[in-house]
């Protein structure tokens, strides 16, 4: 045993990172945007899909969304906060996108693929998969047909993103703050970690999505927003960080039912089509109201994981601190949002 981990589980991390480790070399050499994250995400979906006996334990995820989530805080400048006042309409967007988009998901696989009302409505939701899997307890729905739906949103989403931005000319300079020659001391490195570790330790007392994430990126902003510190991160402990976080979306794929998959693949393009084009004809509008690129808001509204596209805006030079705070504000909105939306069902669930 070693911190926890027996031989097997260690073997099968070492082949998940080695095969996501591949795949984000290969990527990101062919100059693919986020390619060290979307190649390790694809590579090792595949691969999960193929049998390869893999793992991601809880530590090491954890671990990787602390440092990710401690270097979007880092992005944040005293520039930063004085531009909040734009944010409210970001979130006003964010609400409208969110209702579009739980309904036209709904309504196409209702209408198109024949799905029962409470399981198209369920795989409609853009991603809170903690509030679809409580919910499907509550209602008579294809359950496995739901989670198949949602986890193959989530990981198209990481690939079909950075395409679009590619194919759209989107190729913006990574932040200074993580791209020039580092400048951090070992004591300016040990106060963002105890910035960071604070932060976390908040998030959790207060039962905060995703707390290892957003609670460094809490801590991070507070330091380097304030102006406290503006010293410049190195960014190469982010790489492995991208390839954790790809693996983490890849190992989504381990134990998928294949037949059903195929079964599904229609349905679940099409729910990806359809919130893609939705969040970006709403991002669209918002971004030229607030005056910011139309890729940031698409970001922030597009229906991915909560975690995962502050992250993949990090890994594409946008800003990160932005998408990741909607995608948070997101998670709140679809909780008020969605118990309403769906009363009926849950109600005809009750004896």
């Amino acid at each position: 045993m070693i911190d926890g981990f027996d031989a097997a589980t260690l073997k099968r991390l070492a082949v998940t990172l080695a095969i996501g480790g591949c795949g984000g070399l290969l990527f990101a050499s062919l100059g693919f945007p986020a390619g060290w994250l979307t190649g390790a995400a694809i590579f090792v979906g595949i691969s999960a899909l193929a049998g390869v006996p893999m793992a991601m334990p809880l530590p090491v995820r954890n671990t990787a969304f602390s440092v990710l989530g401690a270097s979007i805080g880092a992005t944040v400048t005293p520039a930063t906060i004085a531009m909040l006042w734009r944010w409210p309409a970001g979130v006003i967007g964010l609400v409208i996108s969110i209702f579009l988009t739980l309904n036209a998901i709904a309504w196409y696989l209702e209408r198109v693929h024949g799905y029962d009302r409470a399981t198209a409505r369920l795989s409609g939701i853009p991603g809170n998969m903690q509030l679809v899997l409580a919910l499907s307890d509550q209602c008579e729905c294809d359950k496995a047909r739901v989670v198949i739906i949602q986890v193959f949103r989530l990981v198209m989403m990481v690939i079909v993103a950075p395409m679009l931005l590619a194919i759209g000319g989107h190729g913006p300079p990574p932040n200074p703050r993580l791209s020039a020659l580092p400048t951090t001391t070992p004591v300016e490195l040990i106060t963002l970690i105890a910035f960071a570790v604070a932060g976390i330790l908040l998030m959790r007392r207060i039962k905060f999505p995703a707390p290892f994430m957003f609670g460094a990126m809490f801590g991070g902003a507070v330091l380097y927003g304030s102006g406290w510190q503006s010293d410049v991160l190195p960014g190469w402990v982010l790489l492995p960080c991208f390839v954790v976080t790809g693996t983490i979306v890849g190992t989504n794929m381990i134990g998928m039912d294949r037949n059903m998959l195929k079964d599904t693949l229609l349905a679940g393009l099409g729910s990806v089509a359809i919130g893609t084009g939705v969040s970006l004809a709403c991002a669209w509008p918002v971004a030229l109201m607030i005056g910011v690129p139309v890729a940031q808001v698409w970001f922030a509204y597009a229906p991915g994981g909560v975690d995962m596209m502050a992250i993949m805006a990090l890994a594409l030079g946008l800003d990160a601190a932005f998408v990741g705070a909607h995608h948070a504000a997101r998670f709140f909105c679809l909780g008020l949002l969605v118990p309403t939306w769906m009363r009926d069902i849950l109600r005809s669930k009750r004896p």
